[in-house]
């Protein structure tokens, strides 16, 4: 294998550092040379003396990190004659134990005899994988030794696989493409292009990436074929292209009999069809997909995958589980953040956004230390997802800033149409209907291809074209929801529906029957934020029909709900909710108030007229008081007057300064 480069002959930094190696003792100088002559992967035998390894740290050849560099360590070894680095060679082959790093002892008392031939590289090559920690360094030797041509683009290829399987995408990449230097056409051509398409797939252009694997997948058979045919579908997904999505199902499904019905391709028609509103046969093929899935980490996704379209969300988070240990167990390192993606994904639609968190949070870390960026910012926007669930504004959004410039480079089409449902519930948490209704029009349009992120975010669309008084277009959205809900016959689709019918509805009885169905459904399906959510929009709506004390009752569970969540935003909304109700006992629990002016002595305004003055002293218009508290601007008006008449104020700058004079005060 060719060392890194080195220091340029005649630079000072080279002078630099040979000066310092040559000031060394002989102890010290041989230690640094067997760092020299091993790999960083390697250790460099045993420990030196203490009063050595000072030395060499004050010689100043180790770097901050305590290790002596890569470019370094070229220098020195390109520096040393020939029978320096022998005699290096042999001591590392006397230090390593050829049970158990056969691969290093070969190499190293091969390049102590001075063997440099092929019948080496076939003997590394055969124990290669024998150590995970070391496998990708062995392939690069046998590689190294390999004459030119089809075998040495191989072992090249299977290098890159390792390093990229540990999470190191540069050295994976630059092994791919002198591999291809080796392989210009023919069957190890394409697994090299489809090695090159997965890692541009995580870390560059989807779109490019797609063709990579579509043109590998022609030279590939049999398993292979098929796993750059399925991550080409996953490259045009992320890119949000549902048609060249199902143009990958189809080519692959009709151009080779043998893949026709692999489980890879009886994924993508599944999936295929239910983007295309096929739902029957959709359902044909996923089913099959669950029940033949294997047990790496690949089949696992696609089970996961495959059950949450269907509608079983308990199932599809379990099989992510499984991807995740598998790819921690399996070394699969490369796949761990994709594993993690599918089970922060799992975890949202379950209602469980602090799983959801912890688990994109830490997607995002491997990601980033593995060169994923598109997986990175995919799993920035999962962890956007859940805050904002959790009613964490502020939090939201600055995940989604960290995202936005990979979103905007690699054209994640995915990752934007997941990005600004968050927004839209930002806007929300706002009480900016309007925009949110806004940003969701546009993200229900046929352009975004995101069928199933459209889906996800009725609820969300609903409410707000409910609260600006679009109830058509929150019937439109609604009937789509509730055909899917049904086929699914999945409880927590179907409690949301009934939630948003709940909303819908005009007549009292109507939303109580929605809502109460809804109650029932998210409780026996474990739902707990989600719960309290429903809880609330059927408070206020006991409320508007002037039944407080069953209101009240209603909230005390969901103020517990959310107080237990920790989410304080939601927490704070249905303490507001209960004040307004006439209960102050539970409301006092909560987290203290947010608002400039949440509390005005309660002897002297109903808590229906208190929570109208806090709002109109942060600034709200009357309209935005009333989309805030769901009633009419009318009664936002009539309680105004009677607030002015009772704080002896005149004018919303008095009222304001009242408000802020308690709050200063109490």
């Amino acid at each position: 294998m060719p060392p890194p480069d080195t220091l340029p002959a005649g630079g000072r930094g080279r002078d630099a550092v040979l000066a310092a190696y040559r000031g060394l003792s002989v102890d010290a100088a041989r230690f640094v040379l067997r760092l020299a002559c091993a790999d960083v992967a390697e250790s460099p035998g045993h420990a030196p003396a203490a009063d050595v390894l000072a030395e060499v740290r004050r010689s100043g050849l180790f770097g901050a990190s305590g290790e002596v560099s890569p470019v370094v360590r070229a220098t020195l070894h390109d520096a040393a004659g020939e029978r320096e680095r022998r005699v290096a060679h042999a001591r590392l082959a006397e230090e390593l134990d050829p049970g158990r790093h056969r691969a290093s002892w070969e190499w190293h008392t091969a390049r102590a005899q001075g063997r440099f031939d092929p019948a080496v590289a076939d003997t590394i090559a055969a124990v290669a994988d024998d150590h995970a920690d070391t496998a990708a360094l062995a392939w690069q030797r046998a590689a190294h030794l390999t004459p030119p041509g089809a075998t040495k683009a191989r072992r090249l290829r299977l290098a890159a696989r390792r390093h990229w399987s540990a999470g190191r995408t540069g050295p994976a990449r630059r092994l791919l493409r002198q591999a291809a230097e080796h392989a210009p056409s023919g069957g190890e051509a394409g697994g090299i292009l489809a090695a090159l398409g997965e890692i541009e797939l995580r870390d560059g252009s989807p779109e490019v990436a797609a063709h990579q694997l579509l043109r590998a997948a022609d030279t590939l058979t049999g398993d292979q074929r098929a796993e750059a045919y399925l991550l080409a579908a996953e490259a045009r997904r992320t890119a949000a292209d549902t048609d060249g999505y199902a143009a990958t199902a189809a080519a692959l499904g009709t151009s080779d009999p043998e893949s026709a019905d692999s489980l890879v391709a009886t994924h993508l028609t599944g999936m295929a069809s239910m983007f295309a509103g096929d739902h029957e046969t959709a359902g044909e093929a996923l089913r099959r997909v669950l029940d033949e899935a294997g047990d790496d980490v690949r089949d696992a996704l696609c089970a996961a995958e495959a059950a949450m379209t269907l509608g079983r969300p308990t199932v599809a988070h379990d099989r992510a589980a499984a991807a995740v240990a598998r790819a921690r167990g399996t070394g699969a390192q490369a796949l761990l953040p994709t594993a993690l993606f599918q089970f922060s994904l799992t975890s949202a639609l379950l209602d469980r956004p602090h799983a959801a968190l912890e688990a994109s949070t830490e997607g995002v870390a491997q990601a980033v230390a593995g060169g994923q960026r598109n997986t990175a910012a995919e799993h920035e926007v999962l962890a956007a997802l859940a805050e904002v669930s959790l009613g964490n504004r502020d939090a939201a959004l600055a995940r989604l800033d960290a995202a936005q410039p990979r979103i905007a480079r690699a054209a994640l089409g995915r990752a934007a149409a997941l990005a600004e449902w968050v927004r839209a519930c930002a806007d929300l948490l706002d009480e900016r209907p309007a925009d949110a209704l806004r940003r969701l029009i546009t993200l229900f349009s046929p352009a975004t291809g995101m069928p199933m992120v459209q889906i996800a975010a009725v609820p969300q669309f609903v409410e707000c074209a409910i609260r600006c008084g679009e109830s058509r277009h929150a019937e439109w959205a609604l009937g789509r929801y509730e055909t899917w809900a049904t086929l699914t016959g999945t409880g927590v689709w179907l409690a949301l529906a009934h939630r948003c019918r709940g909303l819908l509805a005009d007549d009292p009885e109507t939303a109580d029957r929605h809502f109460t169905t809804a109650i029932e459904l998210q409780r026996s399906g474990g739902m707990t934020l989600e719960l309290a959510r429903t809880e609330l929009a059927h408070a206020r709506s006991l409320r508007r029909q002037r039944r407080s004390r069953e209101a009240r009752s209603v909230l005390r569970d969901a103020f517990r709900l959310a107080d237990d969540a920790g989410a304080a935003y939601w927490a704070n909304q249905i303490r507001d909710e209960l004040r307004a109700a006439g209960d102050r006992a539970d409301g006092d629990r909560a987290a203290g108030d947010t608002a400039t002016g949440e509390r005005i002595a309660a002897d002297i305004l109903t808590p229906q007229q208190e929570r109208i003055a806090g709002l109109v002293a942060d600034g709200r218009t009357n309209r935005e008081v009333a989309e805030r508290l769901a009633i009419s601007q009318r009664t936002v008006e009539h309680h105004l007057r009677n607030i002015f008449v009772r704080l002896g104020v005149r004018s919303r700058v008095e009222l304001t300064a009242v408000v802020q004079g308690h709050v200063q005060g109490g």
